[in-house]
């Protein structure tokens, strides 16, 4: 097929340089719903028209003919990037069971890496919308176009990154003298891609056994975010100190956000409780004094809701106050952030009076 003129092809193309621009745009946007439906978490999913220098310099390689502009696959553009490798493969099924895709012009770069190549290559399917989502008012005027959708994983994304900015893609362009330290950077990479994974699988089966764990063995459970969680979700004892304490402030008790649970974990290490066990023995402990102290320092304050949780903040301040040392509860404040800078004195010398107020 004879090719036309390049200059009859980037004029064709400015003038429908938006139309792709817009189709790429709503793939992304497509695509972003799509995985989030799926539970495929994402680093980003960007897309862009093809500018007009690439385009023109596609258009002069001597081993491409084009007979019209719709020839080339790569006008629109959407790129995902997710954070684990193997998410690359579930993302591919989507895109496979979502969309038309043009095999011939879709390839996995992945499975052609040479020995003189280094580091990773993406997964690059041509697609178009399907015909069913064709028919559909909100993507009727993108029926027949085409774009490129690359998929990578982040570490991926940032060697092929940073090997295109050195300008160096292949061993037989490297200067000999780091050509090796070159290949040890991209195996080091590969090895960190399969390590995350390894890892995100480990931390989702701890998760999975730790509860049974809180409940069978508490003394021998380190704190952390997966245990806290679960102690939540089992403790009769913190429950019904949460229950008592939104009782007196009329809120329901929801669950913690990581945030919150965070700031539990970062509270109860500065008091040197660092197991299950250890919690639920300070908790029962302190049992009256937590509710007293509570009771007093709300004052008939009103809230609507407040987190799981919210007696481990109580229990700080008791433990603090038995300490009989404002030094400390001042380093806690600092430590743990609470309250406004300038105003931390003041909060100290609450903590003891409302102590003192209720006996403890």
């Amino acid at each position: 097929m004879k090719s036309l003129p390049e200059d009859g092809f980037l004029r064709e193309y400015q003038s429908r340089k938006h139309s792709y621009r817009d189709f790429a745009d709503t793939l992304a946007d497509l695509l972003k719903t799509i995985l989030t439906e799926h539970g495929i978490a994402f680093q980003s999913v960007t897309y862009r028209a093809k500018d007009d220098a690439s385009l023109a310099t596609k258009l002069r390689r001597p081993d491409r003919t084009y007979g019209c502009l719709s020839d080339v696959t790569d006008l629109a553009g959407v790129r995902i990037i997710t954070y684990f490798h193997d998410d690359v493969d579930r993302v591919a099924e989507l895109v496979e069971r979502e969309f038309g895709i043009d095999q011939a012009n879709s390839i996995d770069k992945r499975s052609l890496i040479d020995p003189d190549r280094f580091g990773y290559l993406s997964l690059h399917y041509v697609v178009q919308l399907s015909t069913e989502r064709s028919k559909m008012s909100e993507y009727r005027r993108f029926a027949g176009l085409k774009a490129e959708v690359q998929i990578r994983s982040l570490l991926q994304h940032v060697w092929a990154e940073t090997e295109h900015d050195l300008g160096y893609k292949s061993s037989r362009s490297v200067p000999r003298l780091i050509r090796r330290r070159f290949a040890r950077l991209a195996g080091m990479l590969e090895m960190a891609d399969a390590e995350f994974v390894a890892l995100r699988e480990e931390l989702a089966k701890y998760e999975r056994e730790v509860p049974e764990q809180v409940e069978e063995e508490p003394a021998s459970v380190d704190l952390d975010k997966a245990s806290l969680s679960a102690y939540f979700q089992s403790s009769k004892t913190l429950r019904r100190l949460d229950e008592v304490i939104g009782g007196l402030m009329g809120a329901k008790i929801v669950p913690a956000p990581d945030k919150s649970i965070d700031h539990d974990l970062g509270g109860l290490s500065f008091m040197g409780i660092s197991t299950i066990g250890e919690l639920e023995t300070a908790l029962r402990a302190n049992y009256d004094d937590i509710l007293r102290f509570a009771g007093a320092w709300l004052g008939g304050s009103k809230y609507s809701t407040l987190y799981q949780g919210i007696s481990i903040f109580y229990l700080t301040y008791v433990i603090l106050v038995k300490g009989r040392d404002p030094a400390r509860i001042r380093a806690w404040t600092d430590t743990m952030h609470v309250g406004v800078f300038p105003e931390r004195d003041e909060l100290v010398a609450r903590v003891i009076k409302v102590g003192k107020q209720v006996g403890i």
